[in-house]
């Protein structure tokens, strides 16, 4: 069990990484070769944190190597590592490097003194001063102080990041990172990037070693699956988009402790929606994990990917092939929604049909090509994804499921599967929490006394009719 988290930790890390040098290596090559050449970094930061982990170190000696690799994958002068301790305090549990000296005159420098004494201190309650309110309220503080070159204090304090650390609901701790080594001086938009990225695997590593050092080997497994539970459960949204246009409502029940499925909304910017399904091969961490990879990888893709969804479903299947091994892929659906003119297109890797009620009440099965993700390389033939654009008008519902629905079983191994959830599909209204509903105790009660054996996860959307709107 404690190898196949480490394994899955690193290589949702990995894949973090390289997410974040597919964001910024656009066409510039200056940017291309500063991604290379700090990617080179990030692999060598993840190995040693998984490595740290495997023997066993204590937290103490584990974070301050993770404060000296943060401090050289950003290039940071100072970091600080801050984790939470009696519920509502922090204490510093790793620096790397000197923060400069706090002193200097002039009216102008007042902002600068105290934030350096706030990052100074090696107790902070929450919300008291930058890194307090930080770690309470969950939003990190970025800001390049300008350099006036007359003050002696200006030499001092450039430029600050403070990031919170979390996983979920749940507070771990805070990373600053004060004044960059080289010139220019200043962090950039990029450096908050990756250290929110880092911060996700400092709060990973940072609890299994805590819980390691806690709980006898019985105990260990159990706060393992509570952990990747939490993670699991960070990764579906809290609440659908709200619209006075559409409704939406998705559901996921897991087989295991931990679910393999995924579903997702991505509020790319006020005119574009993407709504995402996909299926882990496996279940438990493994699978919980490589979903965590994926989205990742499309939240932070989906903008550069919004009129080519064909490229977002190849350049994820090409980072699940190279980091994942020959026994994991993913099957995924996407639909991307233009809420100006309510078309849909939709896209699929390997995953089940989509559903699409129209207001007539017939209803169409769509199904265009393209294989799972992680199977095949990516120059291979077999990698073409296909694509489905359809108008999305009032009145019609859209449905998107994993197989956990269609294959669910009863006593005489008889399965629920698609003409039965295509049935019930088309017998609902238009309430989109009442379809979910549904369709869930329609499984159930065809299931009977048999357990569940896969994940079972479910999303309706349905455009409200015009005659509503009005209204």
């Amino acid at each position: 069990m404690t190898g196949s988290i480490i394994l899955g930790l690193v290589a949702a890390a990995l894949a973090v990484s390289n997410v974040y040098f597919r964001i910024n290596a656009r066409s510039a090559l200056r940017r291309v070769k500063r991604a290379l050449a700090d990617q080179k970094k990030l692999v060598r930061f993840l190995d040693h944190s998984a490595r740290t982990l495997v023997t066993g170190t204590d937290e103490g000696t584990w974070m301050q190597a993770m404060a000296d690799d943060l401090a050289g994958a950003v290039q940071a002068r100072s970091i600080r590592i801050y984790v939470v301790e009696q519920q509502h305090h922090l204490r510093v549990a790793a620096a790397s490097g000197a923060l400069p000296p706090s002193t200097g005159a002039g009216d102008g420098e007042s902002v600068r003194r105290a934030t350096l004494v706030d990052i100074g201190r090696a107790r902070i309650d929450f919300d008291d001063g930058i890194i307090g309110r930080v770690a309470s309220s969950g939003k990190r503080y970025f800001r390049n102080f300008e350099v006036d070159g007359q003050s002696p204090f200006s030499r001092h304090l450039d430029s600050v990041i403070v990031i919170p650390i979390a996983i979920g609901s749940r507070k771990i701790g805070v990373i600053c990172a004060v004044n960059k080594v080289r010139k220019p001086r200043f962090f950039t938009n990029e450096d908050v990037l990756l250290l929110e990225c880092l911060a996700n695997q400092i709060a990973l590593g940072g609890t299994l070693i805590q819980n390691y050092a806690d709980l006898g080997e019985q105990n260990r497994i159990q706060q393992e699956l509570r952990l990747a539970r939490e993670i699991q459960k960070s990764l579906l949204p809290d609440a659908a988009p709200k619209s006075d246009w559409f409704e939406i409502c998705g559901d996921n029940r897991p087989a295991k402790e931990v679910s393999g499925d995924l579903f997702d909304f991505v509020e790319i910017d006020d005119d574009y929606l993407m709504v995402l399904i996909a299926d882990a091969s496996g279940k438990g961490v493994p699978a919980c994990m490589i979903m965590s990879m994926c989205r990742i990888f499309v939240r932070a893709n989906a903008a550069r990917f919004m009129d080519n969804l064909e490229g977002l479903l190849a350049e994820l299947n090409t980072s699940l092939f190279r980091d994942t091994d020959a026994a994991r892929f993913v099957t995924l659906a996407c639909c991307l929604i233009d809420k100006r003119d309510y078309t849909v297109e939709y896209a699929r890797a390997g995953h089940t049909e989509l559903l699409i009620r129209q207001p007539t009440g017939e209803i169409q099965v769509i199904h265009p090509d393209g294989p799972a993700l992680g199977l095949f390389p990516p120059d291979a033939s077999l990698v073409n994804f296909d694509t489905f654009a359809f108008s999305w008008r009032p009145g019609t519902a859209i449905m998107l499921f994993t197989d956990g629905i269609t294959e669910a079983r009863n006593e005489a191994n008889e399965e629920f599967g698609l003409p039965r959830l295509v049935e019930t599909f088309g017998a609902g209204n238009g309430d989109p929490a009442h379809i979910v509903a549904e369709v869930l105790a329609s499984v159930r009660d065809f299931s009977q006394s048999m357990p569940q054996t896969d994940d079972q996860t479910i999303v309706v959307l349905t455009r409200v009719a015009a005659e509503t709107v009005s209204a």
